[in-house]
Formats: structure tokens, sequence, C-alpha cells
């Protein structure tokens, strides 16, 4: 999976000719780093931060009906944007679900999103449309995945679902020269989402997906083999040799509907479960099982805790 980096500068969001030259293709290209996880993981992870979902903001409501919620934002009071060509507007289906639609006119080209969250389902995703000068459209849809939040400022991480490109967008540390317009479309939806629902319903719902599809993935997980009962060293081991009894048990863990830890010391989004599954799975009697998975789901080790 390739890597990319974005570095947005959201202080200055003028939208001046300097950007009718900006590329939609993303900044700084970097190589992906791979990651080994030890037995040792046992730190526990810095506490979840909150942010107030009481928003104090104007909003233009445009209709609504039982179900459904339909306003705009007033971009000029909530994110300081003085340019008529950009608006948003947001439909709330649900205290859990909304659907954030931007839309930006820059000269000849018209750039459009709409991020959708549901908290319940873990789904948060962003579609983007380009309508360039030769009225052709391109569309392209990325996953969303936080990994931190500072005020109203995030990283992010974007999964290009038809390519599996992964992006990262910034908006902590601005230091790029110029600004790829889809992420200013982007990053305005998703200040708007963790505005509504903060970070720890959002990165919950990562975690529910990434959770339901680490399940669907643990019959192809092999277990390190220093955690099985024939390793030597100090390793927590499994009281088996068997890597299809440990699948079994992995997959037993994950649902049992543990409490899911988000993992902010590593380089790469990932989530960690300790589950108790009844019965003793490790060599010195422990009946519970700790895994750590991405957000893919991709199961990167398992073994048995206290």
């Amino acid at each position: 999976m390739k890597k990319f980096t974005i570095k947005l500068i959201l202080s200055v969001l003028i939208f001046t000719t300097v950007f009718s030259n900006t590329s939609l293709a993303f900044a700084e290209n970097s190589s992906e780093e791979n990651l080994e996880i030890s037995n040792e993981i046992s730190q526990e992870f810095a506490d979840t931060k909150y942010i107030d979902g009481n928003i104090k903001h104007e909003l233009i409501e445009l209709e609504s009906d039982d179900d459904t919620i339909s306003y705009q934002v007033d971009v000029e009071e909530e994110f300081g944007i003085e340019n008529d060509s950009f608006e948003m507007h947001v439909d709330e289906f649900s205290d859990s679900e909304i659907l954030v639609k931007s839309d930006l006119q820059m000269q000849d080209s018209l750039y459009g999103s709409n991020l959708y969250v549901n908290l319940d389902t873990g789904e948060f995703y962003v579609t983007e449309e380009e309508i360039n000068d030769n009225g052709e459209k391109v569309v392209t849809t990325y996953d969303v995945f936080l990994t931190e939040i500072e005020g109203e400022e995030f990283k992010a991480q974007l999964v290009d679902r038809a390519a599996g490109e992964l992006y990262e967008v910034n908006t902590i540390e601005a230091h790029a020269s110029a600004i790829p317009v889809i992420g200013i479309i982007i990053a305005n939806g998703v200040r708007w989402a963790v505005k509504k629902f903060g970070k720890k319903a959002l990165v919950s719902a990562f975690g529910k997906a990434a959770l339901s599809n680490a399940i669907k993935k643990a019959a192809k997980f092999s277990v390190s083999k220093k955690h099985l009962s024939n390793a030597g060293g100090r390793y927590t081991k499994f009281n088996t040799t068997s890597q299809s009894t440990v699948r079994s048990w992995v997959k037993e863990a994950l649902q049992k509907n543990p409490s899911i830890k988000f993992n902010e010391n590593y380089d790469k989004l990932s989530f960690t479960i300790t589950s108790n599954v009844g019965k003793k799975v490790g060599t010195k009697g422990e009946t519970k099982i700790k895994v750590v998975f991405d957000y893919t789901g991709k199961i990167w080790t398992a073994y048995p805790a206290k």
C-alpha cells in the first residue's frame, strides 16, 4: 500500500488564486514502515480526549422531517472561511448518523464531497467529486480514520477504496507550501464531524468496524511461533502447538464483544482488545487473550494475558 502525507494550513483559508494550479494528487510520498509488534504490549494507552459536543453555532435550517434535519453551515462563522464559493450542508439522520455535503467552485472546476458518519456501524468515509473544465466527473471514495485530535484540528488517515492507497491528512502541523483542494474540503467536513460527535465516539466507531473485520480475518491469522508452547524464551505462550487451535481461540476472543482500546503508540492506526475466553489458554493458566489489529481488521499479534 502506498502512503502519502498532506499537511494542511487551515489558518489561511482565503482560497486565492494560489490554489488554481493545485493538483488533486496528495503531497509528499513516503514509504510505509514495517511495524514489528512484540508480546511486550502491556503499557496503558493514553486516556481518550474529549471534545465538547455542544456546538455553539448559527445554522440555516433548510428542511426537516420526523427522521432527518437538514441545515446549512455558516462556514465563515464556524471556520473563518470568507469565500462565497464554498458551501457546506448537513443532513442529520439521527443522533449517530450524519452526511456533510461540501462544494467549492474554483475557476473552471467544481469540487464536491459527501462525508458520511455512522457511529453505530463504524462507517466513516468521504466521496469526492471533481467536475473539470471538460465536464468530466471523477469520483473517489476514501475511508477515514482519525488518529489524533487537538481541539478542532486533527490527523487522519484516508484509504482510497479503489486504489488501496493510504493518505495522511494533518491539520495540526502546518508545514506544506501548497494545499490540495480536496484536502481543504475533506478537512472541514471532518472538523464538523469532530464538533458534532467528539473524539471518543468517533474512535469507538472505528474500533467497531475494525473488530468486525478482524473476526472475518481470524481464519487467516498465524500466531508467531514464539507464542506456542514448544517455543523457548520468556514470551507468554498458548498451551498448544496448533495454529488452528490458536485461531479458534483468537476468533472466540474477538467475538466476546470486548472493550476496544485505540492504540496511539504506533505510526499505523491500530486497536487492542483483551478478552476472557473462560478457559485456560496459556501455559501459566491464563484465560485471557490480548489481540492487536489494524483499522482493516488485519491481526498483528495475539497472546495469552493475565
